[in-house]
């Protein structure tokens, strides 16, 4: 299955500090983790356009990820990057790796229960 923004965003509001060794896990960095660290960097983060069911749901640009968590920025760029290859597999093994088994099962209750419900 494919990673969704919603997805991204369970794990970045549980992720907490691990969010750097997932971010080397995933294939960032040291620099590129310290940029989305910085609150007011200037990041070259492309304009994010979720689509669901072959139709834009919603626009996110790089001044509006610079208010998001530098987990959700990394995240995102991960997601932006990978495209069709953001698969949720790699992101819960990856969550594996790092001893973060608390985050995936937070993540797949998420998927159970739907998207903007609060667990």
């Amino acid at each position: 299955e494919l990673v969704t923004v919603d997805d991204v965003v369970t794990i970045a509001n549980a992720l907490g500090h691990s969010w750097r060794e997932l971010g080397h896990l995933l294939g960032f960095s040291d620099d590129e983790l310290k940029k989305f660290s910085s609150r007011h960097s200037n990041v070259s983060l492309p304009a994010l356009i979720i689509v669901q069911e072959g139709k834009p749901q919603s626009s996110q640009t790089a001044a509006h990820l610079n208010e998001q968590s530098p987990a959700e920025r990394m995240l995102r760029e991960w997601l932006s990057v990978r495209g069709i290859n953001a698969r949720l597999f790699s992101l819960l093994s990856a969550l594996e790796i790092i001893q973060r088994r608390d985050v995936a099962d937070s993540l797949i209750a998420a998927r159970m229960i739907g998207p903007g419900v609060m667990i």
